[in-house]
């Protein structure tokens, strides 16, 4: 099971804070789990698919997500590091 370590930015803090029990949804097969964080404006995740090839489906599922502005790999240290705004 592929892990990815990512920054997925929303238009502000605001979005960030209300899409984080919402965001990835629970119903999508590809995504067999993740640990998150809240960091400002960004979801820090990491997100194990189901393998590789279902990293460009997750992408398209945050262009359709109108809140999100940017989604930036990140390293699995970097996560870890990471503060964790209260939700």
């Amino acid at each position: 099971m592929p892990m990815f370590p990512l920054r997925i930015r929303f238009v502000d803090a605001e979005h960030a804070y209300e899409r984080f029990h919402s965001f990835p949804p629970d119903d999508v097969d590809y995504i067999e789990g993740w640990s998150r964080k809240r960091d400002g404006d960004s979801q820090m995740l990491l997100l194990h698919l189901a393998s590789e090839a279902h990293m460009q489906d997750f992408l398209a599922l945050c262009r359709e997500e109108s809140s999100i502005v940017e989604v930036v790999p990140i390293t699995e240290d970097e996560f870890q590091k990471a503060k964790s705004n209260a939700i």
